[in-house]
């Protein structure tokens, strides 16, 4: 077998997926920097995996998942940042991350992002360099706890807001306008402006026995988390006691009150769950809505609480 060029995520793909089956008894060694989800479905067989956890770029689901492998041995290296697969077939080193925009999807959907690398099989010289190589880093590599876990996971959940706040600047086929979801004005009783009545009435069709009131203000908090996190600016005002400022997702979230907090999550995110599935809504709005129910701004304090 020859040293082999690998143009593009799925040749690469493909290339670890013979390295890492489950036919091989010796485990594959894998120091991948970046592991995004669903990704460890590529890796069958046995494996020593030396991954970034503590980069905020490294899903920490995909890592628990191959850490609840019987087969499977997972370490951290802080500033990992190569893509090294190697089996006592061959070797593949790459510029793949571990995710589906570096290696395509399992429905053999491309990679989004261009790849190439090489395949140097077991017989080359430089077979031999990589695995020492690997193995000096093996030896530097720490364990993973569950405290790891909990702070990779704090991190990538903030990491991929940024990412979606960003997006929504820079791409224009993103931007949401505030008043597909709110008036124009501010309702003075409760600071910040009230959803539309046809975005009331759609997502009221859902709620019973509940003060209409209060579902107008949840589902203003609900729109604005939205908005905010879609990027768009907003801003609260109050004539009685003069105060106002720039509405934020910490700001929504300390309105929710002491007493009725859990019961305000609830519905919120039962709004949210709504906005998200319903085609009245424009593909924007959902994705928004999507994002702010699967990385809500009120997990760690609701955590606390339960605490």
């Amino acid at each position: 077998m020859q040293t082999m060029f690998l143009k593009s995520g799925a040749c690469i793909a493909a290339r670890i997926r013979l390295l890492t089956n489950e036919n091989h008894t010796t485990p594959a060694r894998l120091a991948v920097a970046f592991w995004g989800d669903g990704a460890e479905k590529i890796i069958q067989g046995p494996s020593q995996i030396i991954c970034d956890l503590e980069s905020g770029a490294c899903n920490p689901d995909a890592i628990s998942n191959l850490l609840l492998r019987q087969n499977c041995t997972v370490l951290k290296y802080s500033g990992l940042h190569a893509k090294v697969v190697i089996s006592t077939d061959g070797a593949v080193v790459s510029s793949a991350n571990m995710s589906k925009n570096g290696l395509g999807g399992e429905d053999n959907s491309a990679s989004r992002t261009i790849e190439a690398g090489y395949f140097i099989p077991n017989t080359a010289q430089e077979y031999e360099e990589i695995a020492v190589w690997f193995e000096d880093l093996w030896k530097a590599a720490t364990e993973i706890t569950s405290t790891d876990l909990a702070l990779a996971k704090v991190k990538w959940e903030s990491r991929k807001r940024d990412r979606l706040k960003l997006e929504a600047i820079t791409n224009p086929a993103l931007k949401i306008n505030s008043s597909s979801l709110l008036n124009p004005k501010i309702e003075s009783k409760d600071l910040i402006r009230a959803v539309k009545k046809e975005v009331f009435t759609q997502i009221s069709k859902s709620f019973e026995n509940i003060e209409r009131h209060r579902l107008g203000k949840i589902a203003s908090w609900a729109c604005h988390l939205i908005l905010v996190r879609a990027g768009v600016s907003l801003d609260y005002s109050s004539k009685k006691t003069n105060s106002s400022g720039a509405v934020t997702e910490k700001w929504i979230t300390s309105k929710f009150g002491t007493k009725k907090y859990f019961d305000t999550v609830e519905k919120i995110e039962a709004i949210l769950n709504i906005i998200k599935n319903d085609d009245f809504f424009s593909d924007e709005i959902r994705r928004f809505a999507e994002s702010v129910q699967s990385t809500p701004p009120w997990r760690i304090k609701s955590n606390h609480q339960n605490s």
